[in-house]
């Protein structure tokens, strides 16, 4: 770890919620970036979630978002599906991070390998949670 590294400046150029476009994941089920500016959705509690109102599966066709997945409302530990957020699926942003156009820092040379087209823009993590599990 260095204390003195200084990052270099990321221009966000973020769009408003509604006017952005979804962006491929990274790998199958990984947490998609979040493609909007977020400030004024913040902070996130867990009574309080500004972006479960337009994500929320009841509403988001409706306003044009996202749905958030299955897996977000499922109690894992007791194997049950639940009604709203699970408790450690309120705050978004432990997981979904705001995208930026940053410089690249670090070389990567992954290349992600979906298995179908709608796994690049959707999660089918519950069906997938025990594959390999005996």
């Amino acid at each position: 770890m260095n204390e003195e590294l200084v990052l270099p400046e990321s221009p966000l150029n973020l769009k408003e919620a509604g006017e952005s476009e979804v962006l491929p994941r990274s790998f199958e089920n990984s947490p998609p970036l979040i493609p909007h500016v977020i400030v004024d959705f913040l902070p996130i509690k867990i009574g309080e979630n500004m972006c479960f109102g337009c994500h929320d599966p009841e509403a988001a066709a409706d306003v044009g978002a996202t749905p958030v997945p299955k897996s977000h409302m499922y109690d894992i530990r007791n194997d049950k599906q639940i009604e709203g957020l699970a408790g450690a699926n309120f705050n978004c942003t432990q997981c979904h991070v705001v995208q930026a156009d940053a410089p690249t820092i670090v070389g990567n040379s992954f290349k992600a390998d979906f298995r179908n087209d709608k796994s690049r823009i959707s999660s089918n993590l519950l069906e997938t949670l025990n594959e390999g599990v005996e």
